[in-house]
């Protein structure tokens, strides 16, 4: 198994993986997003890929994807960002928003779960990064991403975050990259 670190320029030669380990990974949960709307991932990560300090790990057996996870430094108006913002309210938002990378997605195919595949990606993106914070958000419902953010250090800083893009609620979670162990 190998960790590929890819940068900005990588982004659209890893759009084609980056969907379909998507797509495997979330098919048959609940959080499977519709097919129709698999795609809008890869539009989502070229697009992102403009953002500074963006990074993106592969995980790769043979010749395939089998995980990945990317994120890129918070800036200001960006649409997640903002709606985030509007969540954690005045001393909270200066706390993890001032100088924040977003942990924006990680997913592995099923055949490779709970071989330590997800850690190693998680612990690769992290690596090394300038910012003091990193946000994410995942599903309420997703009681295995929470465990699995949780063992990592990461703390829930609001419970139930409606976005307008979506109908089921939200976990909030930081994770304070100052006080990690490398």
């Amino acid at each position: 198994m190998e960790i590929q670190k890819c940068g900005p320029r990588d982004a659209a030669s890893k759009r084609d993986q980056v969907i379909d380990v998507y797509d495997r990974a979330w098919t048959g949960t609940l959080f499977h997003p519709g097919a129709a709307n698999v795609p809008t991932l890869g539009d989502r990560l070229v697009q992102q890929a403009g953002n500074p300090d963006f990074r993106l790990c592969v995980a790769v057996e043979g010749a395939d994807a089998v995980g990945f996870a990317y994120g890129y430094a918070s800036v200001p108006g960006g649409w997640w960002r903002q709606s985030v913002a509007a969540s954690l309210g005045g001393h909270a938002w200066n706390r993890w928003l001032d100088d924040c990378f977003e942990f924006a997605e990680l997913a592995v195919v099923p055949e490779f779960q709970s071989q330590g595949i997800g850690g190693r990606l998680h612990d690769t993106l992290l690596a090394g990064l300038q910012q003091s914070t990193s946000l994410l958000s995942t599903q309420k419902a997703n009681l295995s991403a929470l465990s699995f953010y949780k063992a990592r250090g990461w703390i829930v800083l609001n419970d139930w975050m409606m976005f307008s893009n979506r109908t089921e609620p939200y976990v909030i979670m930081g994770l304070d990259l100052a006080e990690r162990e490398p």
